[in-house]
């Protein structure tokens, strides 16, 4: 079904610009700090953190109204 609304202001096809270098650069700052987080933890704290991470993610998907 195709809409007939125009796209934003400052958009590339359906990629809105602005956050998408918001992700970029967020994502660039991030990675460093992370990478060296995951260094200084040990291997079973980190798969714990993750898990956290991916049980909260899926029960906000599960229980959003």
């Amino acid at each position: 079904m195709a809409s007939d609304k125009p796209l934003p202001e400052y958009s590339l096809g359906f990629v809105y610009l602005p956050a998408f270098v918001g992700c970029v650069v967020g994502g660039l700052w991030t990675t460093k700090h992370g990478a060296s987080l995951a260094k200084r933890l040990n291997l079973r704290r980190l798969k714990l953190a993750f898990a956290l991470v991916l049980l909260t993610a899926a029960g906000k998907m599960l229980f959003r109204t």
